[in-house]
């Protein structure tokens, strides 16, 4: 079963997506343009695509309108800025475009965001958050979250096993500025622990947290 379709001539690239999906319980596939039949088969098991915009541009065009139909999210990595803007503008359903070259973090967030189902559900083994609602799941029994812990959780959840600086938790859920001297990360952390388990989030010494994906 193929759930991620990779569009590339390059194997590093493609390893580079592997290593980026590692989280996620996903299947990856080098595009090969085999016959019509055989690449709606494939089509029909899709979840994601990732476009290396190197790729021969002409296999990508014609595959692109399959896509479409089949309302598979596309993340495009291109050269340019330029590029990025033409390619969002170019795919009408959920799509993403970042620079080549882009750190390891930033895909791992795409790839996290690209993969929240259309209603706002992102899972990760028996966790799951649902942005439309604000609501958190673990083994299917509800988990009660302030805003703050869910925004803290949520953050962890598109990158997980990512160290996080308690800068970085500060900025992205809360807005906080990086310099702010707070113990709110460490107070927020406890009480998350106490809600989903222990054994979700780790303690990097002297750095920050870690999402741990249980299985």
């Amino acid at each position: 079963m193929t759930n991620c379709l990779v569009l590339t001539h390059d194997p590093e690239f493609f390893r580079r997506i592997q290593n980026g999906l590692e989280t996620f319980p996903l299947s990856c596939t080098l595009f090969d343009p085999a016959p019509a039949d055989s690449q709606q088969l494939i089509l029909s098991e899709l979840i994601l695509a990732v476009i290396d915009t190197h790729f021969q541009w002409r296999a990508a065009r014609s595959i692109l309108p399959l896509l479409e139909e089949q309302k598979v999210p596309v993340l495009f990595i291109c050269s340019s800025a330029h590029q990025q803007k033409h390619l969002l503008q170019l795919y009408s359903g959920k799509c993403d475009a970042l620079p080549t070259g882009c750190s390891a973090a930033a895909l791992r967030e795409s790839l996290a965001t690209l993969l929240e189902k259309e209603s706002g559900t992102l899972t990760l083994g028996s966790l799951e958050l649902n942005t439309e609602y604000h609501t958190v799941s673990l083994d299917g029994s509800a988990v009660p979250l302030t805003l703050q812990e869910f925004r803290l959780l949520h953050v962890l959840m598109r990158n997980p096993n990512t160290l996080m600086t308690r800068e970085d938790l500060l900025r992205k859920a809360w807005d906080y500025p990086a310099s702010c001297i707070t113990r709110t990360v460490d107070i927020h952390i406890g009480r998350l622990r106490k809600k989903i388990g222990n054994q979700w989030i780790q303690t990097v010494h002297c750095s920050g947290y870690r999402l741990h994906v249980c299985e």
